[in-house]
């Protein structure tokens, strides 16, 4: 069974992807010329496997993992949840081991700066904050009543 509050959140960039609301890697990734697939896998029973699919400075989500990725990055769901709350910052979590990156580096960084943009954008101001805020209420929500 998928963590919900993970589903919720990585089911909103699969369903942003298909509507092509996410095309441009974000800058402060530094993933200019990077292309291939990274795997975001969550480890135990509640875990999953997600996989991003970068080309031509766009990005895609997608359910389930990579065949051929150039990263994985692995972690479990609640590691996942408190750098999404920004209980954890990516790099506590990495140097304490609770973040494993395989291959390439590159991965890492994608998770990121993806964390840092989900933390930054309810910040935002006018519909896109409103939005940005009311998806991570609701990601949250759904990790608050499982702790």
């Amino acid at each position: 069974m998928v963590h919900p509050g993970l589903e919720r959140f990585f089911g909103a960039l699969v369903r942003m992807s298909e509507l092509r609301a996410l095309r441009e890697v974000d800058g402060e990734a530094n993933l200019r010329g990077f292309e291939g697939d990274v795997n975001v896998e969550l480890t135990g029973d509640d875990g999953w496997v997600w996989h991003c699919s970068l080309r031509e400075g766009s990005m895609r989500w997608l359910r389930g993992g990579s065949m051929s990725p150039r990263s994985t990055v692995s972690l479990a769901p609640r590691t996942m949840l408190d750098l999404l709350a920004g209980s954890v910052s990516y790099s506590t979590a990495s140097l304490t081991g609770r973040i494993r990156v395989r291959g390439e580096g590159h991965g890492g960084l994608m998770l990121a700066a993806l964390v840092s943009r989900f933390r930054a954008l309810d910040r935002a101001s006018g519909w896109r904050g409103t939005l940005a805020r009311a998806w991570r209420w609701h990601v949250l929500r759904a990790a608050e009543t499982l702790r």
